[in-house]
């Protein structure tokens, strides 16, 4: 209490324009301060909430044709190996069909089944776009893959054992 006593007592001792000035700032400091500590936290976090909300907004206006399109392509199933082929020539047919008569080493059927194919110097890239084409169209999926990369970039040395029907 003696300091407030003290601190009246020179408040009291100032000249009226120096009170007034020393009150202007006192109410400044004042309002900073509940701008800093309350208002600017809630701006900024207003701020955020609503770019969040654009944001799901178009994720939202992205998901819409895209699940549709999703629907649509959960029914269509690959049509399957043909009745009056083997999955050695769907497989060899399709291989020349990617470009790969060249770098096809050797394709033999297995013992049950499967399908074993010696590529040797293929794109990498390639290799996978036609494995993605035999599984949409044919059903054909891989069930051993081995690569080796080589000399050239992006060209892979590779075994793999193709199954239908997986």
């Amino acid at each position: 209490m003696k300091q407030y006593d003290e601190l009246k007592t020179w408040y009291l001792s100032l000249e009226q324009r120096e009170q007034r000035i020393l009150a202007a700032g006192a109410v400044f400091v004042v309002a900073m301060v509940f701008y800093l500590a309350l208002l600017a936290p809630y701006f900024n976090s207003r701020h955020r909430l609503e770019a969040g909300i654009l944001q799901r907004q178009s994720e939202i206006a992205w998901m819409g044709p895209a699940a549709a399109q999703l629907q649509a392509l959960r029914g269509q199933q690959p049509s399957g190996i043909p009745s009056n082929q083997s999955l050695l020539a769907v497989v060899s047919r399709s291989a020349a069909d990617a470009g790969f008569s060249q770098v096809m080493k050797q394709a033999q059927t297995g013992s049950d089944g499967s399908v074993r194919v010696q590529l040797q110097g293929v794109s990498f890239d390639n290799l996978i776009r036609w494995l993605g084409t035999l599984r949409h169209q044919y059903g054909i999926s891989v069930r051993d893959l081995t690569a080796q990369k080589t000399a050239a970039a992006g060209n892979v040395d590779t075994t793999l054992t193709l199954v239908a029907g997986s």
